[in-house]
């Protein structure tokens, strides 16, 4: 956001921009690397955004990127309640293969993807038999939780079942 855009330029000295990946007018490879932090999921033509970032991105330069994970825990088991995954908010849904996919229709390939946060307290709510987001009373570990949690994060960590899909791709 301003306040991490502001502190990279105040403390390193970098050519930070915040503006609409449409509106770049920049020359073909002026930057170094790109963020979508949030941001791929909630637009109409992501691909022709990525083509953009991709014009403007150096051969050696990085685009990192954020999308909801719809292969998650959470999304399988949640569905539509899950948080993100209520089809009101988003346009678009990315496992690694569909994320894979849309960036190779832009010119990029994942140099690295992995999933993050984990959403262990909205699971063991619903398996508690509580709202996963609005539980009913103050939210306690019960013996379930406590050895279902360890196994639970295990299995995330493990398969690539984390809430959000983070990844970091490069020019092809």
């Amino acid at each position: 956001g301003a306040k991490a855009a502001a502190y990279a330029r105040e403390h390193h000295g970098l050519d930070v921009r915040e503006t609409r990946v449409e509106n770049l007018q920049e020359a073909d490879g002026a930057f170094g690397a790109a963020t979508l932090f949030g941001v791929l999921e909630h637009l109409s033509d992501p691909v022709g955004i990525l083509r953009v970032l991709r014009r403007v991105l150096r051969p050696d330069g990085v685009l990192a990127l954020l999308v909801p994970n719809t292969e998650s825990l959470v999304a399988r088991i949640l569905h539509g309640d899950a948080f993100g995954f209520d089809g009101r908010n988003h346009l678009g849904y990315y496992t690694k293969d569909t994320l894979t996919e849309a960036l190779a229709k832009a010119g990029f390939a994942p140099v690295r993807m992995k999933t993050v946060v984990t959403c262990i307290d909205p699971i063991l709510r619903h398996l508690n038999f509580d709202d996963p987001y609005f539980p009913r009373e103050e939210y306690g570990q019960s013996p379930f939780d406590q050895a279902a949690r360890p196994a639970l994060l295990k299995l995330i960590e493990e398969n690539d079942l984390g809430h959000h899909l983070y990844c970091i791709a490069r020019p092809t």
